[in-house]
């Protein structure tokens, strides 16, 4: 997406018009027009003023961030994938698999029974550390 477009964009999502969002940045609204419809193009002190009248980065505007927004989920995905291989490996030991056979209808525990539990492992990880 083109930065005109992208200004465009973020203004409606805003519910401002080309009159609002000009007078908000002290912009003429034919400047703006032509830059959102990209027959002009901003000087760089103007990208910042229209993004900070838009709530947004100079980097939105330029289309960056769409780049970080894919980085941040590829590293959550990789953190998952990692999570997921981890818990894997719980269940082929023999103690964790144990352990967990004795939750079997841990939903029908009482508030208690469950507060005993979690003060017993949270007292063993202190004592641990």
């Amino acid at each position: 997406m083109i930065v005109g477009e992208k200004i465009k964009k973020k203004r409606k999502e805003l519910g401002l018009t080309l009159k609002q969002l000009s007078s908000k940045i002290d912009i003429s609204i034919s400047f703006l027009s032509d830059i959102e419809n990209n027959r002009s193009k901003p000087s760089l002190d103007r990208l910042k003023e229209i993004a900070e009248g838009l709530e947004c980065s100079v980097s939105y505007l330029l289309g960056e961030e769409v780049l970080e927004e894919k980085k941040r989920y590829l590293l959550q995905e990789n953190k998952n994938i990692l999570l997921h291989e981890e818990i894997e490996k719980l269940f082929y030991d023999e103690s964790f698999v144990q352990i967990l056979n004795e939750f079997k209808g841990f939903d029908r525990w009482t508030v208690q029974e469950k507060e005993e539990v979690r003060s017993f492992l949270k007292a063993k990880r202190e004592f641990k550390n």
